[in-house]
C-alpha cells in the first residue's frame, strides 16, 4: 500500500482574479454551478470529497478529452474569502440530464444556472450577468449592439446605494465628499458590467452637478477605471501550509489581546505597532 501524499490545492488569493476565473468559465460554456464555503482546516478533506463525487478536472487536456467523449466536465475554484474560510465555486459544462444524474447520485441539491436572470450567480457585492457591447457605426453614427458576453456588475441594491450617496452629497453641496466618492470609483474592478454602471452613475452625477452649481462650475473629477486582465494570484495549499497558517492566526488573536494589554499599561502606539508587525512575519496569503 502506497504512502498517502497530501495534495497540493490551488487557492486563489485575489478577489478579482477569482471573479475573473468564474466569468471565464461561464464564457466557456460552464452553465451549472454550486457555491459554498468551509473552514480552512478542512480544505484537504473537502477538496478530496468534491473531487471524488463530481467530474472535476484540474487540467485543460483532460477537459478536452472528456468533451470529445461527450462527458460532463467541471472545474473547481477556491478562494480564501476570510482568514479562516475558503469559498468555493463548482461550475459544470453538461446537459441538464447529465447534471441531474450526477447530483441525484450524490444526494445533493440540484445546482443553479448562470442563465437564471432572477437569481444570478453572485459574489460579494457583485453578480454575474450578460453584457451587450455597444459600438457606434462610423457611417450612420448610430449606436449598434454587438455580441453579448458574461461579465460582473454591481448588485442592484449596491449600485443604487452608491448613486444615492453620490447624488445626495452633490445636492447638499458637499463638493469634497462628492469628489472623494468619484475618485474612489477608480479603484473598482474593470469588468465591462461595472464600467457601464459607473459610467451611467457619473453621467447622472454630472446632470445633478449642473443643476446645483450651473454651467460655470462643471464637474471635472472623473473616475478612471482601467481595463485589463487580472493576473491570477494564489498559493498551493498543503496540510503543512494549513497548519502553519492556523498557527499564525492563533498567534494573531493572542497578539491582539497582548496589544490591548500593553495599551492599557500605557505603552506607546509605535511599540504596539512593532509587535503587530513582528507577529505578521509568517503571513503567506496576500490579498
Amino acid at each position: 500500500m502506497g504512502i498517502y501524499k497530501s495534495p497540493q490545492i490551488w487557492v486563489i488569493t485575489s478577489k478579482y482574479s477569482y471573479m475573473q476565473a468564474i466569468s471565464d468559465l461561464a464564457r466557456n460554456g460552464y452553465r451549472h454551478y454550486t457555491q459554498g464555503e468551509f473552514p480552512i482546516e478542512k480544505t484537504i478533506k473537502a477538496y478530496e470529497s468534491l473531487i471524488r463525487k463530481y467530474p472535476l478536472f484540474t487540467d485543460k487536456n483532460s477537459v478536452f478529452q472528456a468533451r470529445k467523449r461527450g462527458e460532463p466536465v467541471g472545474r473547481l475554484l477556491l478562494y480564501r474569502s476570510a482568514p479562516k474560510i475558503i469559498h468555493f465555486t463548482m461550475m459544470f459544462d453538461a446537459t441538464d440530464s447529465q447534471i441531474q444524474e450526477i447530483y441525484k447520485k450524490n444526494g445533493s441539491d440540484l445546482p443553479k444556472s448562470v442563465d437564471n436572470k432572477w437569481k444570478r450567480l453572485s459574489f460579494s457585492t457583485y453578480e454575474l450577468a450578460k453584457h451587450v457591447r455597444k459600438f457606434v457605426n462610423e457611417n450612420s453614427k448610430k449606436t449598434n449592439k454587438g455580441a453579448s458576453s458574461w461579465t460582473w456588475q454591481y448588485k442592484k441594491d449596491e449600485i443604487f446605494s452608491l448613486r444615492a450617496r453620490l447624488n445626495d452629497s452633490i445636492n447638499r453641496g458637499h463638493i469634497e465628499e462628492a469628489k472623494k466618492i468619484l475618485i474612489s470609483l477608480s479603484y473598482a474592478p474593470g469588468f465591462a458590467g461595472v464600467r457601464s454602471q459607473l459610467l451611467e452613475a457619473y453621467e447622472d452625477a454630472k446632470r445633478q452637478w449642473l443643476r446645483k452649481f450651473g454651467p460655470k462650475s462643471p464637474l471635472k473629477t472623473k473616475p478612471v477605471i482601467y481595463i485589463r486582465r487580472i493576473e491570477q494570484k494564489g498559493v498551493f495549499l498543503t496540510e503543512k501550509l494549513i497548519a502553519k497558517e492556523l498557527q499564525r492566526l492563533e498567534k494573531d488573536e493572542s497578539q491582539k489581546l497582548l496589544n490591548l494589554n500593553y495599551e492599557q499599561k500605557g505603552f506607546t502606539q509605535d511599540y504596539v505597532d512593532g509587535l503587530a508587525k513582528k507577529a505578521n512575519e509568517l503571513h503567506f496569503f496576500k490579498d
